[in-house]
């Protein structure tokens, strides 16, 4: 459905924050690549080449069910505002704190929603975007590195309704964060629960 799917804008002229089908894209690319699901890609050449594929995990066995904490509502379960632009991207379906509470959830190789690992194991894929390399693995050159900071997009997000600067992926608003000139290279994005990359 979603390769069929006909961009609803230019690509470029704005954003529309798409968390719950994200993966969901990168996932299938991966997929069709390598003939493995972005778990198992993750797992076998990321996360194990570094030594922290026992720590994070997109599709978490049982073996790891003993550490896996739930996420805490923070807030009422928000309701749609009737905009079909978020309706689609965070409406269908509309997932919820205790929908990530059940085993179902945590089997799932869900990319953009459901990973599940530790400080220690996300800090350490992260630093792969941060300086190409983690524990002495070099996974990414310097070039792909900075392509996540090449602006996509720039305005209105249509989904969240604030203004959002877009690299690959992640958010370049530096100046959202106090202390940290709007001038400095930043690349991140929040998680539900507060985690952020």
């Amino acid at each position: 459905t979603l390769a069929r799917q006909v961009p609803m804008w230019k690509p470029g002229r704005t954003s529309g924050y798409h968390g719950n089908n994200q993966g969901h894209l990168v996932g299938e690319v991966v997929r069709r690549i390598t003939g493995k699901l972005l778990g198992q890609f993750l797992a076998d050449e990321v996360a194990g080449r570094l030594g922290v594929d026992s720590e994070y995990y997109i599709g978490t066995p049982a073996a790891a069910d003993r550490r896996v904490s739930l996420l805490m509502q923070g807030q009422p379960n928000d309701v749609s505002n009737g905009d079909p632009y978020v309706n689609r991207a965070l409406y269908n379906p509309h997932v919820i704190v205790q929908d990530t509470w059940t085993i179902a959830w945590r089997r799932a190789d869900l990319a953009a929603l459901n990973g599940h690992g530790n400080a220690r194991a996300i800090a350490t894929l992260q630093s792969i975007l941060a300086c190409g390399e983690a524990n002495g693995v070099r996974l990414m050159s310097e070039s792909g590195r900075e392509r996540v900071l090449e602006q996509q997009s720039d305005g209105a997000d249509l989904v969240m309704g604030a203004p959002c600067r877009w690299g690959m992926a992640y958010s370049l608003e530096a100046g959202l964060f106090f202390g940290v000139p709007a001038s400095n290279r930043v690349a991140w994005w929040a998680g539900n629960g507060g985690s952020m990359s």
